[in-house]
This record gives C-alpha cells, structure tokens and sequence, in this order.
C-alpha cells in the first residue's frame, strides 16, 4: 500500500476525488502503457514522473472522455452517436429504428450523388455494438433483473432490452463527436421525427 500512495495521492490532487475523472485518468494511463501489469509479479507499475505528466486533467472530461471514444470501433462510436440524442434511458428497439432512418436517408444522400458521410452501422450489429458498449462501461443495461439467464450469459440483447449512459458526460461526449452542420441537423431531426 505505501508503494500506492505517491500514485493515489496524485490521481486525488489531479482530480479533486471525482470517481469518473479518476476511472477516465487511471484507463488514460493504461491506454497509453503509463500503468501496467507486471505478469510475473502480477502487480500494477507505474513510472511516477511520467504519469504526473500525463495526467492532464485541466481538460474537460468530456474532452477525456471523447478521446477514448473516438478510439472506440466506428461502429460502436455511431450508435452512441445516436443514442446520446435520446432521453437518457433508450430501448435497443428505438436505436436501430433510428439507425435504419439513418441508413436510408444516407442511401437517398448518396442516390442524389452526396457525399456525407454515412452513420450507419455496418460491420457490426445495434446489439453487438449495445454489448461492448457495456463491456467499455459506457452504457449500463437496466433490464438485466427481467432478462434470462441465457440472455445474460450469451450477452443476447433482445429488441426491448433497456440501456443508459453510465454518466451524462459520456453522454455528452458522445453528442460532441457529431460536428455541427449538415449532419448534426439531420440526425436531431430524424430523431424528433421518430419520437
């Protein structure tokens, strides 16, 4: 433990005891091989300069936050996309309905020779994507006291499957990866739209 304390003591400094600035910090420093596991002595490691260093938490969380996202598969960065522009509780139902609107308004796009980017989810499925979403611990699945055993085993996410962002500044994060325009326009549309 007093090998710990110089790390907590700056990870306490840094982010005043916010439990989500220091889960961001501690992954930021994992990400980038800042802390590490030891397999032989199965201990955590850390070089402490360097870590001082990296740990910049002048920056808005959203602004964390936003960077491990945008490292996150396309896919998956699409449907949080969508998702952080409903209320923040959604159904899995509701996401793909809004990623089907979103698949062919960008396929009209694309017919009338646009070039906008398309939103839709390709190589990976609303429920693949919902599953490693909580896996990242971005979104938490609410149902999981009515869903079977099966279900949850298999990680099977059913069409009205419940989910919400673990935090509204993951939320938040996820609204600001849509840049403004075009397509921010769009997406806020076919979401009022649908609901």
């Amino acid at each position: 433990t007093m090998k710990t304390t110089p790390l907590a003591k700056l990870l306490h400094d840094k982010t005043k005891g916010n439990v989500l600035y220091t889960m961001q910090a501690l992954e930021g420093l994992r990400r980038r091989k800042v802390l590490t596991r030891n397999i032989h002595t199965m201990q955590w490691e850390w070089d402490e300069q360097r870590a001082a260093d990296e740990i910049d938490l002048s920056a808005n969380v959203v602004d964390l936050i936003t960077s491990k996202l945008q490292s996150l598969p396309e896919d998956l960065r699409r449907c949080l996309q969508m998702a952080s522009f409903l209320r923040s509780t959604f159904r899995r139902s509701l996401l793909e309905t809004l990623m089907d609107m979103e698949i062919e308004h960008q396929q009209q796009k694309a017919d009338g020779g646009d070039t906008m980017r398309t939103l839709a989810v390709a190589d990976m499925s609303v429920g693949d994507a919902l599953n490693l979403a909580v896996k990242e611990e971005l979104l938490e699945r609410l149902d999981v006291d009515t869903a079977t055993a099966a279900e949850i085993a298999e990680g099977t996410v059913t069409s009205g499957a419940t989910f919400r962002f673990v935090h509204d500044r993951i939320q938040q994060a996820a609204f600001s990866l849509t840049p403004p325009g075009d397509e921010l326009d769009q997406m806020k549309y076919q979401v009022g739209k649908h609901l």
